[in-house]
């Protein structure tokens, strides 16, 4: 055996240390460690709360370096008696247009504005399709002749579907557990902060996406990165004169029966973050969710079309989507399209995903909508157990909904 990616620590029911357990593994010739110590509601096993969790990601980062072996930082997160889970910050249920569960913890409340991560590329990418079905955007055009400032990058010899779709070959990183990868990069470009000393890198999202280069061929395989979302937020800029904040605001926000404001984080030149920096309430959240369960359509609003339906269809249904999309080809588990998750099975279903636990689950025909927030203290992969413990509340809910 060469990795043990379930292991407690005397930070809750463990009987060794980090560097202890550390040692051990490498004498065993182990290639990684990791290390899933019991989450906060689990009081008798000693369950780490938010900011011991966060402590322990630094001691395992400090150990790792000490020991020479790669410690891997998990949680084993507890599903709550309500079917939430521990470290998230709200999660709401609305079934046929009626909240039916609400929670709130930790900083959240019903008027606070969280964060979204990359369930803003699902908006962003919804904005780009509308545009295309409008035919506003030709989606066989190269994004160099729309955009000339990207016509020696990367993105200069690539469609505007392959961008949409994710199939371009870019020499990039997203490795969120990588202090090197590039997307570390990216957000230094894109901070609205005064650059630290001896910076010379780019100092805005559009800035840095003119310097990525090319590896491979677009549009032979699917790979999930951030700066397509934000190319495509420079052309739906570059389209409509608008920035996507302001064109959100303005065709689907405001139309769509929402409370309260959102708003995205900038960069240095007031450039909206389109792949991650969205924010808003949950309720509001739900609003735009009921929208895409209605297939587009304000659901109160008799006859008013927000979304043109025939595309958040085609968008949404994992059946519709060439082979490399569905569930099981694209990810061990989803299917993807148009920027959002497809949901397995013969119902359409779909989701908006992102990194630290954010999430809302559309189910159309049951008129579904699930949102959750979240902050979590290290990046969400798919294979996580806080992804299969969502996926079983999902499920639940499912379950329950289809005996009524």
């Amino acid at each position: 055996m060469f990795i043990d990616l379930h292991m407690h620590t005397t930070a809750s029911d463990g009987a060794a240390t980090i560097e202890e357990m550390a040692q051990s593994a490498r004498r065993r010739g182990y290639r990684f460690l990791g290390i899933t110590d019991h989450s906060q509601s689990l009081a008798v096993a000693n369950g780490l709360n938010h900011d011991r969790l966060l402590a322990q990601r630094a001691e395992l980062a400090a150990a790792s370096r000490k020991i020479g072996i790669p410690l891997l930082a998990g949680a084993e997160v507890e599903v709550l008696s309500d079917g939430s889970l521990d470290y998230s910050d709200a999660v709401l249920v609305l079934h046929r247009g009626r909240i039916v569960y609400e929670r709130y913890g930790g900083c959240m409340g019903e008027h606070v504005l969280h964060g979204a991560m990359s369930v803003t590329k699902s908006i962003t990418g919804l904005i780009g399709e509308v545009l295309v079905a409008e035919g506003r955007i030709d989606e066989t055009a190269l994004m160099g002749d729309l955009i000339p400032e990207l016509a020696d990058s990367a993105f200069g010899d690539a469609t505007v579907r392959q961008v949409l779709d994710m199939t371009t070959a870019l020499d990039y990183s997203e490795d969120y557990a990588d202090p090197d990868a590039d997307v570390w990069t990216y957000a230094q470009a894109g901070s609205p902060l005064p650059p630290p000393d001896g910076y010379e890198g780019p100092r805005s999202y559009f800035g840095f996406l003119e310097t990525v280069r090319k590896d491979g061929t677009h549009g032979e395989a699917f790979g999930y990165l951030t700066i397509n979302t934000d190319a495509m937020g420079w052309l739906i800029s570059r389209t409509t004169g608008m920035s996507v904040a302001d064109w959100l605001a303005e065709n689907v926000w405001t139309r769509s029966g929402t409370e309260r404001e959102a708003f995205y984080t900038v960069d240095s030149i007031g450039t909206p973050f389109a792949g991650g920096g969205f924010n808003a309430t949950l309720r509001d959240y739900a609003r735009l969710g009921v929208v895409l369960a209605n297939d587009g359509a304000h659901p109160y609003a008799k006859g008013t079309q927000i979304v043109p339906r025939d595309f958040l269809i085609e968008a949404t249904d994992w059946k519709r989507a060439p082979k490399p999309f569905h569930p099981g080809i694209a990810t061990p588990v989803y299917g993807y399209g148009y920027q959002f998750w497809l949901y397995p099975g013969e119902t359409r279903r779909f989701m908006m995903l992102g990194v630290f636990g954010q999430s809302m689950f559309v189910d159309p025909a049951q008129k579904l909508v699930i949102v959750q927030t979240a902050a979590n203290a290290a990046a969400e992969a798919g294979g996580t157990s806080l992804a299969s413990e969502r996926d079983a509340f999902w499920r639940g809910v499912l379950q329950y909904d289809a005996k009524r």
